[in-house]
């Protein structure tokens, strides 16, 4: 518990470009559904319905990894996103075997395991650890979100400097990574 603070510094300087990285292919999704177990459920619940629809402005759900051969597999196709939190306690095998079906029927797997951002830390510290690179990847996934909505055009944000300055205005405490989405979209009609 008290690498925590290191822990999550490290992650917040660290994962912002990794979260750009695996957003760019995302570009074209209206949402993601959100697969999680064990403590990172309730973490699952704030990313994959709270972040995702009502700050993103996107399709969003969440899935108990336990309860997916139950009804949720029904959904797995080519092209439909899931988003999987893969805790590394006694749910990571049932996680695991959710993701590995999507995997074999071409759904897309956007994968984010604890096993990856840990650093030494206990299982049940996982939901406050993933925080940071969900976060990061919520954010980024909400700038390309809400530019198709604003533009039709993706491109539009790599050829400009938007982002770095509002990544900035969030360094520098003007926005929280928590009300950003809906500030991004005022900071670049506005600022931009």
């Amino acid at each position: 518990m008290k690498r925590l603070p290191e822990v999550l510094g490290y992650h917040i300087e660290n994962f912002e470009k990794k979260a750009l990285e695996m957003t760019k292919p995302l570009r074209s999704l209206k949402g993601f559904y959100t697969v999680s177990a064990s403590s990172m459920v309730p973490l699952a619940y704030k990313e994959g319905v709270i972040t995702g629809m009502e700050f993103l402005w996107s399709h969003g759900a969440v899935i108990q990894a336990g309860e997916f051969r139950h009804g949720p597999l029904e959904i797995v196709e080519s092209g439909v996103p899931f988003l999987f939190l893969v805790p590394t306690d006694s749910a990571r095998e049932i996680t695991q075997r959710a993701l590995q079906f999507v995997e074999r029927w071409k759904g897309t797997a956007i994968v984010l395991d604890y096993a990856d951002f840990a650093m030494g830390l206990h299982p049940d510290l996982a939901p406050f650890v993933m925080f940071v690179p969900l976060e990061w990847f919520c954010y980024y996934f909400s700038v390309v979100r809400i530019t198709i909505l604003m533009t039709g055009d993706i491109t539009v944000w790599w050829n400009t400097d938007i982002v770095n300055k509002f990544t900035n205005c969030i360094r520098k405490g003007l926005f929280t990574m928590e009300n950003s989405p809906f500030l991004l979209c005022i900071f670049t009609k506005y600022m931009g």
